[in-house]
Parts: C-alpha cells; structure tokens; sequence
C-alpha cells in the first residue's frame, strides 16, 4: 500500500500528462481560433461600374474646359486676348479629353466646337457643333452657336434656319441674341449672303469655273 505522498505524486503526474496530450489535439483539430484571410484590396468591376466611371471622369474634364471657357470670356472683356486664347486651347483640348472617354457626351462635342470656333477653325467647329445636334437635335447652344458660325462665315440664310429653329424650342433668350447678330450682320453688309444647302455641320464643296 502506497503513502499519501506518492498518492500526491502520482496524480500530479497524470494530470501533466494529460495537459501534454491536449494541447496538441487542439491545435490538430482547430479549436484554437485561425486568423481569416484578408479580403481583396482589388475587387474585378463590372461593365457597368467601368463605364460609369469613365462617364464621372468625362465630366470632370468637361466642368474644368467649362470654366476655361468663362475665364477667357472674362479676359475678353478685359482685352487680354492672348491670355484668352491660351484658356480657349486648354479648353477645346480637355474637351477632346472628355469625348476620348464619351463620345456620346454632345454637350462636350457643343464645348468642343465653341472652343474651336473661338480659336479661329470655323470648319471644324461646324463639325462638332453638327455632331452635337444628331446627338440632341433639340439642344439649344448648339444651335446657337452653329448659328453665330454660319454668321461669321456670312451664310446669313443658314443662320436664319437655326434662329427658326430656336423659336420653335421656345429658346428665347438665345433666339435674341442669336436674331440681334444676323441683323447685326445684315446691317453691315447688305443683303449679300452666302447660301449652303448642305446638312448641319458639313461643308459643300464649291463648283469649279470655267477652264482649267
């Protein structure tokens, strides 16, 4: 028969032993906690979360050629033109920004081709102004602005034909402004005007006199 104290010992003993055993069966089979694996920092995009951000950064470059364009009317008014004209070319090229990103954007292509207009490329501004309008033939700058092109290049009859139209928008405003440049104009120079019976924004060729 064994004394109290190796009784003592003996339990002490067994219970170390079992402490060794468990330890690595909990490790073995999960029962300690496991750190979980860091979500991805670069979740893919759909189609549509792409293109709507290509949208939002069209718009950023248009707000920016926007307020361009009022800085170099304000220089215009103050008779800084050459400062006025770098502020019209950093326009028209974040214009072309934006329409890289949207070419369905038509109030960038109507930016675009103030600009241009502005810097003295008539043609292409008629393109753009054009292009604008098959996209929303019922937006208003555009037509006025293609209309004061057509006044600048003395195609008064074109000019007429946007006016007509802006009244039948009910665009007001920009009829009158668009209504006192034509008279303006006729008052001028006559009544000599240049006719074009081509589409909105293109240009017509011009017939070849006579010999070679």
């Amino acid at each position: 028969m064994r004394n109290p104290i190796q009784q003592l010992l003996s339990a002490a003993a067994l219970a170390a032993a079992s402490l060794v055993v468990t330890v690595p069966v909990l490790a073995a089979t999960g029962g300690a906690p496991q750190p979980s694996t860091p979500p991805s920092s670069t979740q893919p995009r759909d189609p549509e979360s792409a293109q709507m951000s290509a949208r939002e950064e069209a718009e950023r470059f248009y707000a920016d050629a926007y307020g361009d364009i009022e800085k170099a009317k304000k220089d215009l008014a103050k008779g800084n033109e050459k400062n006025a004209l770098k502020k019209f070319k950093r326009a028209l090229e974040r214009s072309q920004r934006a329409l890289e990103l949207d070419k369905e954007y038509f109030e960038a292509w109507n930016l675009l081709g103030y600009s241009q207009r502005k810097l003295g490329d008539l043609g292409q501004a008629l393109t753009a102004y054009g292009t604008c309008l098959k996209l929303n033939p019922r937006y208003v700058p555009a037509r006025e602005y293609l209309g004061e092109a057509y006044v600048e290049l003395g195609k008064i009859d074109l000019a007429k034909e946007q006016l007509a139209m802006l009244k039948k928008l009910e665009a007001e405003a920009e009829a009158k402004e668009l209504e006192a440049m034509i008279d303006a104009w006729v008052a001028g120079n006559g009544k000599k005007t240049e006719t074009d019976p081509t589409s909105e924004g293109e240009e017509k060729p011009k017939a070849q006199e006579g010999g070679d």
